[in-house]
């Protein structure tokens, strides 16, 4: 009675704590719903990220922007899609935070302009070969505040373009810290000037290789999804991109900022506040679950005796019985029929006729010298034909026969 009362108890106190449990989950829950989740100022620039700094906007509307032509996203290496998947006259477009492809990539990104294609990159800096290779570097007009963070309107940054055409009134204006970068330096005698910001420095440049051309731009911001729906900023990503001509278009998703943070499911869960409570919430329930479930289930397990190894004491028994009883024949035919049975299985030849033929093979196969060979069987035949077999009969042929096995490699 008692230990069925304690068991009771236990129950009972496992019940209570996993009501605490499911009641605190479901409060989580709960806030978690009624809490508006922040914003993400994060920047991705990736067509499918509805973030403020996402691109999926622009990329719906490339269709609108280059109407009858393809628009293909490439999420591999510039050196494997311009080797692979290029067609005659293509826009290569490229929006990302920093741009510095590695020396491969850039030759062939170069060789690609130079036949008459197109690439348009907007990053806040370039780097590598790239950057080198065009006389590349960026610098910032005000660098107080860090990289995706949100601030007030007040804190701003005018940008414009220099063609008349495309020229506006006003200016677009952008926040401070994520559209005031420029190009410090180009190649001036390849490179013409597009855009510029409220400072006449440039941010927005034409080269030309070959027979293509490279679009470069400092402020890739601007592509992004907020500033495609904030009024003012929106058409300022379609002039940019009015210079590029309509032909088919090969979207970057390889060089994002944050490509590898999706690249397997967990880290997808581990990236988004609410995925990751969950996570780990599930993660402590199961660990509460087997804390309870191991003190119910737990039981002793029996120590189990390993099976003890007799053989060679049967063997011993054996000998000593043949050795009492003065069975040195029987015993000696026991060591040859054991003998014989190892050269069938071990070296694979017949026994029934014992001639040089054969002992030349099973010299050849055991590895053992023909001179021991010949003396094991002279043995075995002595043995045979003896009519009482002596104890030092028996220790000539057990010696003769262990020596072979001592020596053969089988």
């Amino acid at each position: 009675m008692t230990h069925d009362r304690e068991r009771s108890d236990l129950m009972n106190r496992d019940r209570f704590y996993i009501a605490v449990l499911v009641l605190l989950l479901a409060g989580a829950v709960l806030v978690e719903l009624v809490t508006p989740a922040p914003l993400d100022w994060t920047l991705s620039f990736q067509n499918n990220d509805t973030r403020p700094y996402g691109c999926r906007i622009l990329y719906e509307l490339l269709d609108d922007l280059f109407p009858g032509v393809a628009i293909r996203e490439m999420d591999l290496p510039a050196y494997v899609v311009l080797r692979e998947s290029v067609e005659d006259s293509e826009t290569y477009l490229f929006i990302t935070d920093r741009f510095a492809p590695d020396d491969f990539e850039t030759m062939d990104l170069w060789d690609f302009v130079e036949q008459g294609n197109t690439v348009f990159v907007a990053a806040y800096s370039f780097g590598g070969l790239f950057a080198d290779t065009l006389k590349l570097q960026t610098r910032q007009v005000m660098t107080n505040l860090p990289r995706a963070v949100f601030t007030t309107v007040d804190d701003s940054v005018g940008v414009n373009f220099v063609n008349p055409a495309l020229r506006n009134t006003d200016d677009f204006y952008f926040e401070e810290g994520l559209a005031d970068d420029f190009f410090a330096s180009f190649d001036t005698l390849r490179a013409t000037v597009l855009g510029v910001n409220s400072e006449e420095r440039a941010n927005y440049i034409r080269v030309e290789v070959g027979a293509g051309v490279f679009y470069l731009s400092s402020i890739p911001v601007a592509f992004t999804n907020y500033y495609a729906l904030r009024r003012g900023n929106a058409e300022y990503a379609y002039r940019a991109l009015s210079y590029l001509p309509e032909q088919p278009v090969l979207w970057d998703e390889y060089y994002k900022p944050n490509r590898l943070d999706a690249s397997t499911p967990l880290r997808f869960v581990l990236r988004h506040p609410a995925l990751k409570g969950a996570y780990w919430t599930l993660i402590l329930l199961v660990l509460v679950f087997m804390v309870f479930e191991a003190r119910r289930r737990q039981r002793i397990i029996p120590v189990i005796a390993p099976l003890k190894n007799t053989t060679v004491e049967f063997v011993e028994t054996v000998g000593q019985l043949y050795y009492q009883h003065a069975g040195h024949a029987n015993l000696a035919e026991k060591k040859i029929t054991y003998f014989l049975d190892y050269v069938r299985q071990h070296l694979g030849l017949p026994t029934h006729t014992v001639d040089s033929v054969f002992l030349d093979r099973v010299a050849e196969r055991s590895g053992v010298p023909a001179a021991d060979v010949r003396s094991v069987f002279e043995a075995i035949a002595e043995v045979r034909e003896q009519v009482g077999l002596s104890e030092a009969g028996l220790h000539h042929l057990n010696t003769r026969i262990e020596a072979f096995y001592q020596q053969s490699k089988r």
